[in-house]
């Protein structure tokens, strides 16, 4: 049941309704609640088993190796391929993140755990910077490669191969005049 609503939201159903998420499971009503209290408690399985589910596929290849270069397109092609598949649900999440604490407890740490990456990938050029320059470039770097950046680059009319281009820029102007 959690997979199938997982799966309606993606597919770009926004919240899915009870009856849409029994349908898409092959389930009854009355299974759903017998296996769940209450909505608050399908919605905090939801977010859990969403964020299992993704673990993988925020993996950057090889994190933290090979030049520069190698380095740049691997964390925005990572990013980029996973920002795309994932649309709908961060949209989601950020929209319901005031009303749902599981939700923006969840964004924050997939945050943290995206902005990691970016100083684990780009340690050689960071351990060779001063303070304040270091923090300036890991947090535009951080900032750059957000969703909420790769949201407004979409909306802007920037198709997926220029937002890649765009990112690959500037992290490579920032870093390779470190």
């Amino acid at each position: 049941m959690i997979d199938a609503a997982i799966a309606l939201v993606l597919d770009g159903h926004g919240v899915p309704s009870t009856e849409a998420v029994v349908e898409r499971a092959g389930v009854s009503s009355a299974s759903l609640f017998r296996y769940f209290e209450n909505l608050d408690d399908l919605r905090s399985s939801f977010i859990s088993r969403y964020f299992e589910r993704i673990e993988s596929a925020l993996a950057v290849d090889q994190l933290g190796t090979g030049g520069l270069s190698r380095r740049v397109s691997a964390l925005c092609t990572a990013r980029l391929e996973f920002f795309a598949m994932h649309e709908p649900m961060a949209t989601l999440g950020r929209m319901r993140s005031e009303e749902v604490p599981e939700a923006r407890d969840a964004i924050y740490r997939l945050r943290q755990g995206l902005n990691e990456q970016v100083l684990r990938q780009f340690e050689p050029e960071f351990s060779t910077m001063r303070q304040p320059h270091r923090r300036y470039c890991e947090t535009t770097i951080c900032s750059l490669t957000s969703f909420d950046s790769w949201s407004l680059m979409r909306a802007d009319g920037l198709d997926r191969d220029e937002i890649l281009r765009t990112w690959r820029f500037a992290i490579t102007r920032l870093l390779g005049n470190s």
